[in-house]
């Protein structure tokens, strides 16, 4: 879902589970909403809402290395892929 949030477009991601929305999750979700998404939408800010809780998160530009875990289950999932 795309929104403005005070005068910046806004993409928003909601979380509508039952189970609750674990805070290691959170960078990881957002991390891949960017990789995947900011070659198409170069100006947009990426967010998650966890609806139940009522918690906006929003994706940062820090580096905490969540692109190496990223890559390294990438590259598991791709090994037992190829393996099965």
């Amino acid at each position: 879902m795309a929104v403005e949030l005070d005068g910046q477009a806004t993409l928003l991601k909601l979380w509508l589970r039952k189970d609750a929305l674990d805070r290691h999750r959170v960078p990881l979700v957002l991390r891949l909403m960017q990789q995947m998404l900011v070659q198409a939408l170069p100006s947009i800010q990426f967010t998650l809402l966890d609806v139940r809780r009522n918690e906006l998160h929003f994706a940062t530009t820090a580096k905490t290395g969540v692109d190496v875990l990223l890559q390294g289950e990438a590259r598991a999932f791709a090994s037992m892929y190829r393996a099965s």
